[in-house]
């Protein structure tokens, strides 16, 4: 399967599902899902939609960003990865971070490296600790 800027971790997923206590019958009937599709992302056989994403860390009680795949990305897709699956747009971010939605997108294309500076807003706004974001980016 193709990576795409916002894989889940199908190991991570159902690590974070056991973490919670939840068989995947009481967390497919919380989440509104047939145990089937369930069984399958977590084995890797399809991917949730990112708009899931939220719903599946709120369960779970865990960080969006820690059922992301982003092993071998590329530091510009893993901050683009963050941002979809936070439901966030450039704008959003660059607003977080003090500068223009298109300065942002330069950012993450890659124009140009991410401020040190911008890693404390942007581990809160993706709900990642700031360490862990660091060395996700740092190349």
């Amino acid at each position: 399967m193709p990576k795409t800027p916002v894989s889940v971790s199908a190991p991570a997923l159902r690590a974070a599902r056991e973490d919670a206590g939840l068989s995947i019958t009481k967390a497919a009937k919380a989440l509104g899902l047939a145990h089937s599709t369930l069984v399958a992302w977590e084995s890797g056989q399809s991917q949730p939609v990112v708009s899931r994403l939220p719903e599946l860390a709120q369960l779970y009680g865990v960080p969006m960003a820690q059922l992301l795949d982003v092993e071998g990305q590329r530091p510009i897709t893993i901050l683009a990865g963050l941002r979809v699956a936070a439901g966030l747009l450039q704008r959003d971010v660059g607003a977080a971070v003090g500068v223009s939605g298109e300065h942002y997108g330069m950012i993450e294309r890659g124009a140009r490296p991410v401020p040190s500076h911008w890693i404390a807003p942007l581990s809160e706004l993706f709900d990642i600790p700031a360490a862990t974001l660091a060395a996700l980016l740092s190349d």
